[in-house]
């Protein structure tokens, strides 16, 4: 039987090492191994059965089970909220390029007359909307 170290040693040790290795992840992004879109769009096929395998093996819900609300919550609050705006900031332009589309679909829709106020006919102008944006997501 191999010799494994103790948790507690490996966990502190990754870190440590982890927790200094910013200049390496920022060299390993700037120089990748391959190029990841033509590597991914290569692993397609993969990806298909790895998804299809995984639904079937409902790991999805045996990931989910393995933490709770709590633990996601704390989470999220100790490593993001920090880096929140900074992440807002750097992400501002790809936010205009992706909503771009979606506000020139509002502005082409031809919309059913309004109704009056809590009048059902209403939700016809929110199903325009709906279906004019699902048909603009298709043809991306």
């Amino acid at each position: 039987m191999p010799a494994v170290p103790d948790l507690a040693r490996v966990a502190a040790k990754w870190a440590l090492n982890a927790g200094q290795a910013t200049g390496s992840y920022t060299d390993g992004v700037q120089n990748p191994k391959a190029d990841w879109q033509r590597a991914t769009l290569a692993a397609a096929e993969n990806y298909k059965q790895a998804i299809t395998k995984s639904v079937a093996d409902n790991r999805f819900q045996k990931g989910v089970q393995r933490t709770t609300t709590d633990e996601q919550i704390q989470a999220s609050v100790q490593k993001g909220s920090e880096r929140f705006s900074q992440g807002v900031a750097l992400g501002g332009p790809n936010f205009a390029e992706g909503i771009a589309p979606v506000l020139a679909v509002i502005a082409g829709t031809q919309l059913p007359p309004r109704k009056p106020k809590g009048d059902v006919a209403n939700i016809q102008r929110v199903a325009a909307l709906a279906a004019a944006q699902h048909a603009a997501k298709l043809r991306r």
